[in-house]
């Protein structure tokens, strides 16, 4: 059985020296986000977590916060930085498969983050991890 914290860790460990890790300027967070953050970080956030016998299914998202850019009438979306990341993270997050366990790119949305002053670009992936039979 994977935990939500061994979800959290197999995905650091495989996003920490990626692409995309490199090409972002802020961190790569398991659970949440340091307070008041402005740059361009990475969350991982289990969603939810089913254990069965055999199949053990779940769901987590991948989280790049991009800042708005300023301009003469307020901030907009920097939509480049937003595409270039997205596409970055599509192309990693597509399929992963490891020991034990596959995630699978579901779906991409980016959303607007007023409060905060950014915009999400959440990756939502499905988790299975087959459960060992002891013998």
């Amino acid at each position: 059985m994977m935990t939500d914290i061994d979800i959290e860790d197999a995905l650091y460990d495989y996003l920490k020296d990626s692409e995309l890790t490199q090409e972002v300027g802020g961190e790569l967070y398991k659970g949440e986000r340091k307070d008041g953050s402005r740059a361009e970080d990475v969350v991982i956030v289990v969603t939810s977590n089913i254990n069965s016998d055999d199949i053990q299914t779940g769901s987590v998202n991948v989280n790049i916060y991009v800042p708005k850019v300023p301009t003469a009438s307020g901030e907009i979306q920097d939509k480049p930085r937003v595409r270039e990341l997205a596409r970055i993270a599509e192309a990693l997050l597509k399929v992963i498969n490891a020991d034990g366990y596959r995630m699978a790119l579901d779906r991409q949305r980016v959303f607007e983050m007023p409060s905060n002053r950014e915009h999400c670009i959440c990756n939502m992936l499905n988790v299975q991890y087959y459960n060992q039979q002891d013998v």
